[in-house]
């Protein structure tokens, strides 16, 4: 009886509170898809434009599809998490391949597609599906740890299952209001539910909440102290020939894969080494210290793919954004 209390109290706050946001205009799986997968490790105000934007280049999963993948990298640059344009590459061809060029409405499914993991299928699928099911991000994980008083910090597979549980509680019997549930869970934890100083004060769900109650809002979810970030230090050439730049391409596997960056001095040989200026860029499990320097190139060994640009085709490429701001710092002296 509680759990359709709460349920009924998010859909009214919902209801009223609800920001005005793109992908929330749409019932386009296509579309839903898209923004959730913009949405994973990035500030909604940065990916709206993203999202208008990449829409207008592959209107359907049949565009996406069926564009170079260098496209599609283009229209991500500066998104970070390079991986995920390239899983939206992959998904939509198996999706025009195996579906029709139509999602799956199947959570099962969804999740043998590239990239549709444990919350992207769940977030499809509940969204644009209406299938009974929540995808536990960082909101949800919040929301439910201190809704329930559920003493974890959901990192681990067996945690977001065990939130999953929590939050399927939730879940109303009238299908069509499953996508505003999970939303409202979403948008609680991103308006009101805050991870420091949450504003219990306007919390709809504030006299069920567990937290609230014992006054241990700061104690839920659990916060595991993170480790160190490694540091690895790359020495970068910058090479001009005949008024074109080298560049050598990135494995297409691993961080930031498939993608063009600038050598690293040992990679090509480099001579005459003339020091330029540091960089610094931090991902999520490492930090690159990077010294830029302007050299001539020695010798390319076998087994890098490499290619003279020149500056328009480098402005054209789908730079990772630390070398974009090089490339950019660079022309710039």
């Amino acid at each position: 009886m509680v759990n359709a209390e709460i349920t009924s109290v998010l859909l009214a706050w919902y209801d009223v509170h609800k920001r005005d946001l793109p992908w929330r205009r749409t019932d386009d799986p296509y579309r839903i898809w898209i923004s959730e997968v913009m949405l994973q490790q990035t500030r909604v105000q940065t990916v709206i434009d993203y999202y208008e934007r990449f829409l207008r280049d592959f209107s359907n999963v049949r565009a996406l599809a069926e564009a170079d993948f260098d496209r599609v990298l283009k229209a991500w640059e500066g998104l970070g998490y390079y991986r995920r344009a390239k899983h939206l590459h992959q998904a939509a061809k198996r999706i025009v391949d195996n579906f029709n060029a139509e999602l799956p409405s199947e959570l099962e499914e969804l999740q043998n597609l590239p990239g549709f993991g444990f919350y992207t299928a769940s977030a499809v699928a509940s969204i644009a599906f209406h299938v009974k099911t929540v995808p536990v991000d960082g909101n949800i994980v919040r929301v439910i740890a201190r809704l329930f008083g559920i003493a974890t910090d959901g990192a681990s597979m067996v945690e977001k299952r065990g939130i999953q549980r929590y939050a399927e509680r939730l879940l109303p019997e009238i299908p069509d209001d499953i996508p505003h549930l999970v939303q409202s869970l979403m948008e609680l934890g991103a308006l009101v539910c805050l991870p420091d100083n949450p504003d219990c004060d306007i919390c709809p769900v504030r006299v069920y909440c567990k937290a609230k109650k014992a006054g241990a809002q700061s104690r839920y979810p659990i916060r595991r102290k993170r480790d160190k970030l490694p540091v690895v230090h790359r020495d970068i050439a910058m090479i001009r020939k005949d008024g074109k730049i080298l560049m050598v391409k990135r494995a297409d596997d691993g961080l930031l894969a498939s993608m063009w960056e600038f050598p690293e001095t040992s990679a090509v040989l480099a001579r005459t080494k003339r020091n330029r200026f540091h960089a610094t860029h931090t991902f999520t499990h490492l930090k690159w210290d990077l010294d830029v320097f302007e050299c001539t190139v020695g010798e390319i060994p076998e087994g890098i793919e490499w290619k003279w640009f020149t500056p328009e085709e480098v402005e054209a490429l789908a730079l990772p954004v630390v070398f974009r701001r090089i490339w950019n710092r660079w022309m710039s002296e």
